[in-house]
């Protein structure tokens, strides 16, 4: 590899080094680069006007032809002296790191561990992490024209003046036997991605000091996240096998009720023209019993101990981020108030500023709101494009039994309508990302926190909405817009969509178990197992190729810059969108294998937290508790049971009660029915034929609606009391006592974000 510069030095990039190096350096061998800008050709203006600004800003850099790659690779470095000049300009400082004692850890002491005698420690050496944080505020505001918003990589990349930049590893993923330590990257690798290492604490003060707070508040998330799951899936476990336990060895009357009764008919659920026929109630015995299996006093127990789950994990979570917080030191973040690069590039108007009498770029506010009005305007249109692919699924499966007979179709097309639902999703899922970043590009935000904010809320939204609107369908639509049976065939297919005879538990079970284990697990699995065998036939490849080109010698001569451009680039906004155990633990070590060895190294961020995740977390909690009493109320049977045994005293004839008849004689006399029944079963709360008003809404379900939504309003204040009260009070009362060694430069000592107007105002317009 040759040096473009003048001073071209003949030999190559790795034969000048003496000995083994990880990373990239300088043509001396011991300057260390930390981001490289990749070239097409050689620098042309408004490049080598950037290039010249960077130098004059005090940074080094040097450009090299690849030898595998046919580009010209402008690596960076950022001297001592510079990094002193900026850390002032910038208040920027190396954060000193609290070490918090070294224990051995029991599953319980995250909830009952307190934090005493914490040493700090200042640590006056810059990591890699810390160096590029720096050397990307440098590139993102150095000037390369006269224009207002001729500055910054990204305009130059929207130029193509240059192809792509990005911040380097520290070196290979793999332990080179030639090594006499292993990297940072390499102990990732070992101790953390790792499917060997899925039961393992996951070491965050590694993965904060490589990759910054961002990610590690994210893994820390996600660990704490499948911490709190253990329980709540043991307990889930508990409860479905007892109760499959209790639907096969004891009495349950409802079942009994199904099981036992011959002589009473359903009316059919399909076309009568195909061959349907009435079905005896005994023969949905089977689904009476997986009925019961998913609505008992057990799940329901589940159901209300999960609504005070999800509300203690928001708590602890806090109590844990801030910790981490503690323990990382991190006492300020990245301002809120720069300027989107995408900002810069779109915005051609220019006013004077009231504030600080300078030029500044702004859009009209008629703009802004036309902007939002579209971008808002293309969601409702997305979120109605998952609507009517539920439709379609419905109308899939309202003529399935038309073709295969209603006593086949029950489960099959539950099945069938599930499996495709969950291949609806998944193809609807490839483009979000995409389409939200383009929506917000169109909203064109001022800042980059309120870009990153609006794409991250978008994408929530989205996939929220294309995993979980059929559950919600399921749950609260379904079977509630049929009215009586008829001639079906003059019918709407959400009118013919029903759940009959027993409500919509088991379908709604089925389809969370699909989306659950096939929509991701088993996507999950693959991805694992091509991971697992694909790294070493690639290792073996990679040794055999060198041997064949440099004998016994195994030292790649590929150097870390280039290898490294062979990498995918790192999707800026992390999102989970599915909260099962196994799906999380498969997701997170696959998600961390591939960030070390797959992904480029992404541009550390200062953040105190997840974010805007802290909100989306408190918003899916409240949504849990509604939809949980919801569920409880309209879709379970709970509420109608408990009614009718407290007035019966017993469970005996509910089944029975909570069916309406329909005279036969409504459907077409031609129309051969076996067996000839002059009645038929459905299940409604309505008047029989021969009453004055037959097929309207009875007295029964009117008194049954009242009782559903009065233990809405129970449920609401009894969880608002416990929740609320008892929990947070709880939490809040019981902090350990935190002893910190704080020097009184910690409260003196500006912090990132706090401009410093009275130094190199304008260093950057050099």
């Amino acid at each position: 590899m040759t040096l473009v510069t003048d001073a071209s030095p003949s030999n190559r990039y790795v034969e000048r080094k003496v000995e083994f190096k990880q990373g990239s350096y300088l043509e001396d061998g011991k300057r260390r680069a930390d981001y490289a800008i990749i070239l097409e050709n050689s620098p042309e203006e408004p490049l080598t006007t950037y290039i010249s600004t960077l130098r004059k800003l005090g940074l080094e850099l040097e450009t090299f032809e690849g030898t595998e790659v046919e580009k010209i690779f402008l690596l960076v470095h950022i001297p001592q002296k510079t990094i002193d000049r900026f850390c002032d300009i910038f208040n920027f400082r190396q954060e000193k790191r609290i070490n918090l004692p070294q224990v051995v850890r029991t599953p319980l002491m995250g909830f009952t561990r307190a934090i005493s005698q914490i040493p700090v420690e200042q640590s006056d050496e810059f990591t890699s992490a810390s160096r590029i944080v720096l050397i990307n505020k440098i590139l993102s505001d150095a000037s390369f024209g006269p224009k207002l918003n001729d500055f910054g990589l990204a305009k130059l990349k929207h130029k193509n003046a240059i192809k792509d930049a990005y911040p380097l590893h520290d070196g290979p993923s793999e332990w080179n036997e030639v090594q006499s330590n292993p990297n940072d990257r390499q102990l990732l690798l070992k101790s953390w991605a790792n499917f060997s290492q899925w039961y393992k604490e996951v070491p965050l003060d590694l993965v904060q000091k490589y990759f910054g707070c961002e990610i590690a508040f994210y893994y820390a998330w996600l660990e704490f996240f499948a911490f709190m799951l253990v329980p709540a899936a043991l307990l889930g476990l508990i409860v479905f096998i007892t109760s499959l336990i209790l639907v096969s060895a004891s009495t349950i009357l409802t079942v009994e009720d199904v099981c036992g009764q011959d002589n009473l008919y359903f009316c059919p659920t399909c076309e009568l023209e195909k061959g349907c026929k009435y079905r005896a109630m005994s023969t949905y015995c089977t689904y009476a019993k997986w009925n019961y299996v998913f609505d008992n006093y057990l799940t329901i127990f589940f159901a209300v101990f999960m609504s005070f789950w999800s509300t203690l994990f928001v708590k602890l979570w806090k109590r844990k981020e801030n910790r981490l917080r503690l323990r990382w030191n991190i006492h300020t973040e990245e301002s809120k108030f720069d300027e989107s690069q995408i900002y810069a590039e779109r915005t051609k108007r220019t006013r004077m500023s009231k504030f600080t009498g300078k030029l500044e770029l702004y859009v009209p506010s008629y703009i802004n709101i036309l902007y939002i009005t579209c971008t808002m305007s293309a969601i409702f249109l997305l979120l109605l494009v998952v609507v009517i692919a539920i439709f379609a699924v419905v109308f899939y499966k309202t003529t399935i039994p038309n073709l295969i007979g209603a006593e086949h179709g029950n489960y099959f097309t539950i099945a069938s309508s599930s499996l495709i639902q969950v291949v609806i999703i998944k193809l609807f899922e490839r483009p979000i990302g995409t389409v939200s970043k383009w929506l917000t590009t169109l909203e064109n935000p001022r800042t980059q926190f309120e870009f990153d904010s609006s794409v991250l809320h978008k994408m929530f939204l989205l996939s929220f909405a294309n995993n979980y609107a059929v559950l919600f369908y399921i749950a609260f639509v379904k079977g509630h817009l049929f009215t009586k049976p008829r001639r079906h065939v003059f019918q709407k297919a959400y009118e013919k969509d029903t759940c009959q005879p027993f409500g919509c538990i088991v379908p709604l079970c089925v389809q969370l178990a699909f989306l659950m284990v096939l929509k991701n697990f088993a996507r999950n699995i693959i991805s694992a197992l091509v991971v697992v065998l694909e790294r070493p036939a690639l290792n073996l490849f990679s040794r055999l190729l060198q041997r064949e080109r440099r004998g016994d010698h195994t030292v790649n001569d590929t150097p870390q810059f280039e290898e490294d451009h062979k990498l995918k680039p790192t999707d800026r906004y992390l999102i989970m969108r599915d909260f099962s155990l196994a799906n999380n633990v498969l997701e997170h070590r696959l998600g961390a294998v591939r960030l070390v060895t797959e992904l480029r190294r992404p541009l550390p961020r200062i953040v105190r937290g997840i974010g805007d995740w802290d909100g989306i977390l408190l918003g899916v909690t409240y949504l849990s508790m509604a939809t949980n009493a919801f569920v409880l109320a309209f879709t379970s049977d709970f509420v109608g049971r408990e009614v009718y045994k407290i007035s019966h005293s017993t469970l005996r004839g509910y089944v029975n009660s909570s069916l309406s008849r329909f005279s036969t004689k409504g459907y077409d006399a031609n129309v051969q029915m076996n067996p000839h029944l002059d009645l038929c079963y459905y299940k409604s709360y309505r008047y029989p034929p021969d009453h004055p008003e037959k097929y309207a809404l009875s007295d029964d379900y009117w008194q049954n609606l009242t009782w559903r939504l009065l233990y809405l309003n129970i449920d609401r204040r009894i969880t608002k009391e416990a929740k609320f009260k008892l929990f947070s009070n709880e939490i809040k009362g019981k902090r350990g006592t935190a002893k910190i060694n704080l020097t009184e430069e910690d409260f003196t000592t500006p912090h990132v974000g706090e401009k410093n107007a009275t130094e190199d105002e304008d260093f950057l317009a050099v």
